[in-house]
């Protein structure tokens, strides 16, 4: 008798934690969602206000509903976050008390595409739109088309890297045949590079050339620098 009320106890018991156990997840489930929590990682340029991130954090189809931890789909959430063209990657996740929290890596761009509707492209060659929240003192680009793309994202991406160059070169034209001429800043004579092929060699020849005319303060002197012949630094006068 003794035995059996035992086990009947131990049932009861275990009946009372499933219940107990069912009812608090379904609570839990049921916690209305809120933003809590956007970390912007690299460069801080925030191309997008943080208030935009949060809505579509917590955005749901219905109008006038909330967001609970049940129908939260954090790889969808994901995706739309990462559909903003100023976006290249976002990490959303959702803490027990129900603050949904993300981590935003923002595209970088490396120049400003010069056209009726100007654009950014960043290291891969993505297109992106131009913010009303922040502008990037990035070298503008002219003339630019498709075919240019591959050699021109090979001659961005390494102007970007050498910090001498990033602070000289200002803008690049596109040429015929995927040539291309650079502008220098505060300078007035054009720089012809031709192609991006030797482009180590060009630049290196550039910056040879640039300490000397610095140096005799001579830079009003020239109207054109050609770099296309390799290892040769051609001078036209004014």
């Amino acid at each position: 008798m003794k035995k059996w009320k035992y086990n009947i106890g131990i049932i009861f018991f275990i009946a009372l934690l499933t219940v107990l156990f069912v009812f608090t997840k379904q609570r839990n489930n049921s916690r209305q969602v809120t933003s809590n929590g956007i970390e912007f990682v690299g460069e801080q340029n925030l191309f997008i206000a943080e208030n935009f991130v949060n809505k579509m954090l917590t955005e749901t189809p219905e109008k006038g509903g909330f967001l609970t931890k049940e129908s939260l789909d954090l790889k969808l959430v994901e995706k739309r976050i990462e559909k903003e063209k100023h976006i290249e990657d976002a990490e959303v996740y959702v803490s027990v008390n129900g603050n949904i929290k993300a981590k935003i890596t923002q595209r970088s761009p490396i120049a400003r595409v010069f056209s009726s509707i100007p654009f950014y492209l960043d290291s891969k060659g993505f297109e992106m739109p131009l913010s009303s929240n922040y502008a990037v003192r990035v070298p503008l680009v002219y003339n630019y088309t498709k075919k240019h793309k591959k050699e021109l994202l090979v001659l961005l991406n390494y102007m970007k890297d050498d910090k001498y160059l990033a602070k000289l070169i200002v803008g690049v034209n596109c040429l015929p045949g995927n040539d291309f001429s650079l502008r220098l800043r505060e300078q007035q004579f054009v720089v012809k590079l031709g192609g991006v092929n030797n482009k180590e060699l060009k630049f290196e020849n550039l910056k040879a050339f640039y300490a000397k005319v610095e140096k005799d303060k001579l830079f009003d002197a020239y109207k054109y620098v050609n770099l296309e012949i390799a290892n040769q630094v051609i001078c036209t006068k004014v």
